[in-house]
This record gives C-alpha cells, structure tokens and sequence, in this order.
C-alpha cells in the first residue's frame, strides 16, 4: 500500500538497497585504505630502508602521506558509521510507517476512528521530523568527508616532495660510487684472486684433485713458493681435459688389503713388515 494514500505523506522514503551499496562501497574503501596506510607506514617504520640523513626528505614525504591516508581513513569510516546509523534508523521508521499504514486503512466504521487517525497522523509527523533530524546528520557526515578530502587535495604535491627526496639520495648515490670505485674495484678483484687461490689448495697439500687448477699469475706465484710446488708445476702444465680420472694416482692414506708398501698408518707407528699388512688386512 502506498503510505501517502493513507497517511497524506511518506513520512519515511528511502530505498534500503541502495543504502546497502553504498554502505558496501564505505566499507571496501575503508580497507583498501588501512592496507595502503600500513604498507606506507612499513617503508618509513624501524626496519624500513630510509635511514639516515639522506633518506631523511623521502621519510618526510612518506610520513605526511601515511597521515593524508589516515585522515581519509578516519573521515571514511566516520561516514560509513553515519550511514549505518541513518539506515537502522530507516528500517525502523519504514517498518512503523508500513504498520500505521496498515492501521489507518481499517478504520472505516469504527466509532473511534477519527480519534484514531488523529493519533496517527500526529506520530506521522514525528517519524517525519525524526527522519529529517537523521538525514541532517548524515548530510553533515558527508560534509565532514568532503571537507577532509579537500584538505588533502589542497596539500602539497606529495610526487614532486618524492622525486625531491629520491633524486637526492640517487645523487649521494652516484657521488659515493664516484668516490668508491677504486676501492671497489680492487676488492672485486681481491675477492676474484681469492677464489682463484683456492682451486689450488688441494695441489699445495700434494694431493691431485678432480678439476684443473687456476692458471692466473698469482696461482702461479703462490705454487712457485708452496711446499708442493713441484707438485702445482707439474699440474699447472698438465692437460687436465684430457686427464681420466681413473688415470689419476690412488691415494694411499689406507691399506690395500694386499701385499706391497705398508700403509701410511703403519709407517708412521713404524711398523712396514709384511705380517703388519696380512693383519690389516685381515
């Protein structure tokens, strides 16, 4: 039934869907808003990589856009409440309106009726004044939203502060490659020799390994002065490519089980008899 039929006015319009939409849409702006805060808030935090005097306009730029983020975050969330208020109230007045509307449309012969509509059509022009007040409230919400967003808006250019900052820190950047370059270079180098040196330990301890050892002048030098340099000579000169490696010497740190030289366990405790072996062996 149509309440201005009955009532002379509708006393409470509004569509519930659309409130709903538009209180959805508050509530995914709200979130989106505190994920891009934190995440803002996460690069200018004690772990955060901006450190330093340098980094200090980046840090700037970044902190006043974190708090632009959170006043729109709280204005948002301010309205979104206004609204969820303004729509209890409209589901409470719509469902009033719906039983007067019902009431007043049985009244015909009754002998109280027109005491009746009266009664009625003054609580009629409360839930009107009650929804006016209601919507005031909600128009001022999205005022103070408004407001806040034009703030933000009216603020300094938040881009132009970050390419200030990162231009400067890439500055500071090219200046200290500048000035490091040499040192860095030779530590590359440094740490390139190094690497080099290490393909020949096992040469300089006199035992062949599976790989060709570094031939760069320092693995040579180093061989030249090394207590088996007779040893890296000799594999620095080898064709390691063509070299199988069953071809290789076995080592003979253990027993072989057979006859012929002792272990080097058994030279060392000074044992070399034939016996000694036959027992290791066994």
């Amino acid at each position: 039934m149509r309440p201005e039929r009955f009532l002379g006015t509708d006393p409470a319009p509004g569509d519930l869907s659309s409130v709903d939409r538009v209180g959805g849409s508050l509530r995914a702006v709200v979130l989106a808003l505190a994920e891009a805060r934190l995440k803002v808030e996460a690069l200018v935090g004690a772990q955060s990589i901006w450190q330093g005097p340098i980094a200090r306009p980046i840090v700037a730029a970044l902190t006043e856009f974190g708090a632009r983020v959170r006043a729109v975050e709280d204005a948002v969330v301010d309205f979104a409440q206004a609204v969820e208020t303004w729509r209890t109230g409209l589901v409470g007045r719509q469902q009033r309106r719906a039983e007067l509307t019902e009431t007043i449309s049985q009244l015909a012969g009754r002998p109280d009726a027109e005491a009746e509509r009266q009664r009625i059509l003054v609580e009629v022009q409360q839930m009107a004044t009650e929804h006016t007040v209601g919507g005031t409230a909600l128009i001022t919400a999205s005022d103070d939203l408004a407001e806040v967003l034009a703030d933000v808006d009216d603020d300094s250019d938040l881009a132009a502060d970050l390419d200030r900052g990162v231009t400067a820190v890439t500055v500071a950047v090219d200046e200290w490659i500048a000035e490091s370059a040499a040192e860095l270079l030779a530590t590359a180098e440094s740490l390139s020799e190094t690497a080099g040196l290490t393909t020949v330990v096992s040469q300089i301890l006199g035992v062949a390994g599976d790989e060709a050892p570094d031939d760069a002048e320092n693995v040579r030098r180093l061989a030249s002065v090394s207590a088996g340099a007779h040893r890296l000579r000799l594999a620095l000169r080898r064709s390691w490519a063509s070299l199988a490696p069953d071809e290789l010497p076995s080592a003979s740190f253990a027993a072989t089980g057979g006859r012929g030289a002792a272990a080097i366990s058994d030279r060392l405790r000074g044992d070399t008899s034939d016996s000694a072996q036959g027992d290791e062996a066994r």
